[in-house]
This record gives structure tokens, sequence and C-alpha cells, in this order.
């Protein structure tokens, strides 16, 4: 999806030229760039909920952090566009090894107790999926 926006004199040409619709396109024409700024806004927020939810509070998400720094950055007109944004995160994805893939999500608040046996119980499952040949990420 494109994100477009008109210059006031488009506005006037194309929505404005038929007399009588001036109210429903200036509706329109605000509802648009709201949608647009909101969907810029967007994928800031999912940066933000990536960084939030997964860079800062687990361990193993270091790779995410320079998309996440792109997604979220300060300057709208700095920030990503949701196709690069898609497109980095394939490559960050493809270049990962399958025992990156395979690894476990541990929280930073972890207790240690907890870690062992979540870690021993990983540890038999990952050794299941690889003699059953299981892909570490399922692809359609």
């Amino acid at each position: 999806m494109s994100q477009e926006t008109f210059t006031s004199s488009e506005f006037e040409r194309h929505y404005l030229a038929t007399p009588g619709t001036l109210q429903r396109s200036e509706r329109w024409w605000r509802r648009r760039q709201k949608a647009l700024r909101s969907f810029c806004d967007g994928l800031y927020y999912l940066g933000n909920l990536m960084r939030e939810r997964f860079v800062q509070k687990c361990y193993g998400f270091q790779f995410l952090e320079p998309l996440v720094a792109d997604m979220c950055c300060e300057e709208p007109s700095k920030r990503l566009k949701i196709g690069a944004a898609v497109a980095r995160f394939k490559d960050v994805r493809s270049g990962l090894g399958a025992w990156k893939l395979r690894s476990r999500v541990v929280s930073r608040k972890e207790y240690t107790i907890v870690g062992l046996i979540r870690g021993t119980r990983h540890v038999y499952r990952t050794a299941r999926d690889i003699a059953l040949r299981r892909a570490s990420i399922p692809d359609p």
C-alpha cells in the first residue's frame, strides 16, 4: 500500500470540480489525512511494542535492535515505510542460523531454578524436533 498525499491544488482540481461537493470533499480530505498519519504512527507503535515486549524484556532479540530503532525514529520522515520494514525483517530472519531459531526465549527476570527446569525441557524438545526433522520455523 503506498502512502500518498495530495497538495491542496490537486485536492481542489479532483474533488471540488463539481458544485455542491465542498463539505463532503472536505470531510473526506480530513479523514484521509488522519488515516495516513495514523498508518505511519502504527509502524512506530509496532516497533515500540517489539522493543518493549521483546528486546528489553528477553534475552536473544538483539538482532532486532537496528530494525526496531529505524521503525521508532522520532522524526516521521526518517522512519521506515511498511514495505521496507517487511523486507528488512525478512532479511534479518533469513540471516539467522538454525540454532538461533531453535533457541529458547528467556525472560530477563527469570529465576535460576525456573530457568534450569525450562532449559532442560527445551533441550529435550529441541532434540526431539531435530530427530523428527521438524523445521525450526514452520513456513507455509
